[in-house]
């Protein structure tokens, strides 16, 4: 048996564990939408329909390399047949952004990366149909290497994640006909493009005219000192166990890129270690969610 259980499920830090993030960073709150936490805040995401909290969100130091992320008006986006409708939308961040019609065309920002690295590409999108347009998966050379998304009349967020081939690459949505879309009489809005190094979409990170970064959230368990064996369970319902881990002030479980409703990644659902083992002493149950 556990000596202890943390409940976290009121969203609630409790005193046996630090944490520390030198950056805000968003997370969805209890009303649906995103809010921002302060920095040195931790961040307890919600279900967006029902506001139950889900666990919290821990994650790492991430970058997005898209500038002007939600404007698409502004010049550092090139645009065909896309051009501003009289029409905004309410984004997942609560606030209203502009929608857009899509012809036959494309809109598109470049950016620098580094060849052989991945990144995954990513943007929420709301149109005013259900149809199929495409999402470039980073090649900056004009050709079909764009991944096909089903887009709705419901918010949702498209990842693509892809190794760069050069040190130029390029997020893009597609309409063009000869390149396999060409859905007509579409209008969409647009949030929060994103394009971060790794193989999964982090939080939303918002961008001006430079990049900008989410710093790394940073959680340890004070209290306990000693040799564990551990288990991780994730709320994506995968497990992970650590076995003889030195454990000491501010030590927490290694990373682990389990997703969380397919777009958020290092959401713990709790932290366990069930099994005494011979020479080794219970760890307490941690409940994230």
């Amino acid at each position: 048996m556990p000596i202890a259980i943390y409940a976290l499920s009121d969203g609630l830090l409790p005193g046996a564990l630090s944490f520390s993030r030198a950056s805000s960073a968003l997370y969805m709150g209890d009303s649906g939408v995103f809010v921002t936490a302060p920095p040195d805040a931790a961040r307890f995401e919600h279900i967006a329909d029902t506001g139950d909290i889900q666990g919290m969100l821990i994650e790492e130091e991430a970058t997005n390399l898209v500038r002007h992320n939600s404007v698409f008006s502004n010049g550092i986006w090139s645009r065909s047949s896309f051009l501003a409708t009289t029409g905004s939308m309410t984004a997942p961040d609560g606030v209203s952004h502009q929608c857009w019609s899509f012809g036959n065309g494309y809109v598109f920002q470049d950016f620098p990366t580094v060849s052989g690295e991945h990144y995954t590409t990513s943007i929420w999108i709301k149109a005013n149909k259900s149809g199929t347009i495409g999402l470039r998966n980073l090649s900056a050379t004009d050709s079909n290497e764009s991944v096909a998304i089903d887009i709705s009349a419901e918010w949702n967020r498209y990842q693509v994640t892809a190794a760069a081939t050069s040190t130029t690459s390029r997020i893009l949505l597609d309409n063009r006909a000869n390149f396999g879309f060409g859905e007509s009489g579409l209008e969409v809005c647009l949030w929060n493009a994103q394009v971060e190094a790794g193989f999964s979409a982090s939080s939303p990170i918002s961008t001006g005219a430079t990049t900008a970064s989410r710093a790394a959230d940073v959680v340890g368990i004070n209290g306990l000192e000693g040799i564990y064996d551990l288990r991780v369970v994730y709320a994506s319902g995968h497990e992970d166990t650590f076995v003889s881990q030195v454990v000491a002030n501010g030590y927490y479980p290694p990373y682990r890129t389990h997703s969380f409703r397919g777009s958020k990644s290092f959401v713990r659902e709790h932290f366990e270690a069930p099994v005494r083992a011979a020479g080794k002493r219970s760890l307490p149950e941690l409940y994230e969610a």
